[in-house]
């Protein structure tokens, strides 16, 4: 372990402008529950369908919703999955990593979370997000937008940072 040595992990969604309002606005003691996904295709990269290599899609994409949960309503204390395999050799040969699951997380402030992923949808179609239900109202993040809904009222931000640029500076 050297002191000189800086090391970062490229969880790029934290470094987002509505990310930062969510952190500002969202009160993490009052989320009831939280939901979230990681929809999408297969990758085409053969490392990636092989658990060995890549750790399936729960580890290699949708650990960036779990991130953000954490960074947004607090840390997990207990946890449940599910996995399975539909469909990963009707196209690509030599895959073993499971191309559905779900994971139920209990979060330290009692409040209850729920990921779910595929990579079964046909490239280019997919979707991820992660959405807060609060006594508060509705808040519905994605990469792209942050929807917020509370009694009679409802605002959508657009993202217009670059998350890339702002974890970049952030590291050097």
């Amino acid at each position: 372990k050297s002191p000189d040595l800086i090391t970062s992990v490229g969880y790029h969604f934290r470094y987002q402008d509505n990310v930062e309002r969510l952190r500002e606005a969202l009160h993490p003691g009052r989320v009831g529950i939280a939901t979230g996904m990681w929809m999408g295709d297969m990758p085409q990269a053969e490392w990636w369908r092989r658990q060995e290599k890549s750790g399936g899609q729960f580890i290699e994409q949708t650990t960036h919703i779990v991130d953000l949960l954490r960074h947004l309503a607090g840390e997990v204390e207990e946890v449940h999955a599910v996995y399975a395999s539909r469909f990963p050799e009707e196209e690509w040969e030599q895959t073993n990593v499971h191309d559905i699951g779900t994971v139920t997380l209990k979060l330290k402030t009692g409040a209850v979370a729920n990921i779910s992923n595929t990579c079964v949808l046909p490239p280019g179609v997919g979707k991820a997000g992660l959405s807060f239900y609060t006594r508060e109202g509705l808040w519905e993040w994605t990469s792209g937008h942050l929807k917020v809904t509370k009694v009679n009222e409802e605002s959508v931000f657009a993202e217009e940072s670059d998350p890339y640029e702002k974890q970049t500076k952030a590291l050097l």
